[in-house]
């Protein structure tokens, strides 16, 4: 009962029957009072038997990271959550609308305005099945409720780089190119609507060269004169899912002509084969400076690259190396394989372990112009005469060169032969310099093989070499070195 007369009427648990007496007392003398009214009430209402929520019948929602989306029902279109509080003809259909599970930092809710369940786009550390729950509970009797419990599997699509060819890309030093073949990326995943893809290139060691085309997804080079291996990552990452992969690419700038162009039968290396000789002038501007001999080679065959027998409008220009570097299986030379390569500037024996005989008549370097001729980790012991018709006699024959500087092994001990001859060479340069490398005694020399060199020069010994500079002079000068030479 209120001051101002009126009644108030609190909510009650359950239905009853309510008797009231009510009477009113004189403020200022409580002995005087109004009659008794008697009132009675009966409260009666339906009781709330259950909560029901309207959900779809699946339990299980798949999406990717990096989108966005609803729990849909059957026609695709955002499922509408409703709630039926029984019995029908209850008074009060209110609830209580809560979600509750893992809700991945609140980027899976539930609208109270729409009544719809969405998420947001997750990260692909998000990735996962998230289980949730979603509950409706009556706000006339919060112990009847109802739940739908669901899981939304987020995923990840991976990413697929197809290179249908060999990682190693054929480039050689000053020539720019475009592979033939081109690049394709799949996003693996049969539901995963966007296939697109930002293409780049990273850890690049060769500072640029490389590039890669995103229309037409071919590699192509520029230009670079520094030989060596160089490597890079090609990396592929979808433009709507944010996963990437990675495909690693390793190439070699050379200089060396390709091996296809060489005739070798029997492991023995005979010089170019036809299709080089017939076409010179095709290859002079694609920076094949070197000829990168197999180290499966055995030998050299007599006039290999004699272009006094070949012709020498078939003797390439721009070809100024001959590299044996690692050929540790080459034991022989023969006669005239070099003779008039007039281009020819450099051989690399270094490694060539094995290489310790010249057949026939050596006048391998004849009209070359390769100024230092390195032999010293070869295993040369005898330059002996030069009888052509016996396959066991060997030599070194240097004739009409310009060779200014010769280097022998520690190995060489013996030498029965005038083995540097003048004449004939067109443009020949006498030897300036002869250096003995690893030279633990004074060699065995029964002509004079040092008489057809500079009127000046130098001698000297290198490497692990026991006899001095000044001992080898001294046996020289015996055997044809002029006598103003000097010890180095």
């Amino acid at each position: 009962m209120n001051h101002d007369g009126s009644l108030t009427i609190k909510a009650v648990n359950e239905p009853k029957e309510v008797l009231l007496q009510i009477q009113a007392f004189y403020s200022k003398d409580e002995a005087k009072s109004s009659n008794i009214v008697e009132l009675k009430f009966n409260f009666t209402y339906t009781l709330v038997e259950s909560v029901e929520i309207i959900h779809p019948s699946q339990t299980t929602y798949s999406t990717y990271n990096n989108t966005v989306g609803c729990i849909a029902g059957e026609d695709g279109n955002p499922f509408t959550f409703e709630s039926i509080v029984k019995p029908a003809d209850q008074t009060s259909q209110d609830v209580t609308w809560l979600l509750t599970g893992d809700t991945v930092s609140n980027k899976i809710t539930f609208n109270e305005d729409t009544h719809q369940i969405s998420w947001q786009a997750m990260d692909s550390n998000q990735a996962g099945s998230h289980e949730l729950t979603l509950k409706a509970t009556s706000n006339q009797d919060p112990s009847k409720s109802d739940g739908y419990t669901f899981t939304l599997n987020v995923s990840v699509p991976t990413i697929e780089i197809t290179w249908n060819d060999s990682t190693d890309l054929p480039t050689y030093y000053n020539i720019a190119g475009t592979t033939t073949n081109a690049l394709s990326a799949s996003v693996i995943d049969s539901n995963a609507p966007d296939q697109s893809v930002e293409w780049e290139i990273i850890n690049d060691t060769s500072d640029g060269m490389i590039s890669l085309n995103t229309d037409t997804l071919k590699f192509s080079w520029n230009q670079l004169t520094t030989i060596g291996n160089y490597s890079f990552d090609v990396k592929a990452t979808s433009k709507k899912y944010g996963t990437s992969t990675t495909k690693h690419f390793t190439f070699t700038v050379d200089n060396a002509l390709p091996t296809e162009l060489l005739r070798i039968e029997n492991n023995e290396l005979k010089g170019f084969k036809n299709e080089f000789l017939e076409n010179i002038d095709a290859y002079a501007n694609k920076g094949y400076d070197t000829i990168k001999v197999p180290n499966t080679v055995t030998g050299v065959a007599q006039k290999a690259f004699d272009f006094r027998t070949i012709g020498s409008s078939k003797c390439p220009t721009y070809i100024e190396n001959i590299d044996f570097s690692g050929c540790s299986q080459l034991s022989y030379l023969s006669g005239y394989c070099f003779r008039e390569f007039s281009s020819l500037k450099n051989i690399n024996f270094s490694g060539c372990r094995n290489l310790s005989k010249n057949y026939n008549s050596t006048y391998d370097f004849e009209q070359t112009a390769i100024e230092t001729l390195d032999l010293s980790e070869t295993a040369f012991t005898k330059f002996s005469g030069l009888d052509q018709t016996d396959s066991s006699d060997y030599n070194c024959l240097l004739h009409g060169t310009q060779i200014q500087t010769l280097i022998l092994p520690g190995t060489l001990k013996t030498i029965t032969t005038n083995f540097i001859t003048s004449g004939g060479g067109v443009g020949a340069v006498p030897i300036k310099q002869i250096t003995w490398n690893n030279l633990t005694s004074l060699p065995t020399i029964t002509d004079v093989p040092f008489n057809k060199v500079a009127a000046t020069g130098t001698v000297k010994v290198t490497g692990n070499s026991s006899i001095t500079s000044a001992q080898l002079l001294a046996l020289l000068k015996t055997k044809g070195l002029p006598s103003s030479w000097i010890a180095g």
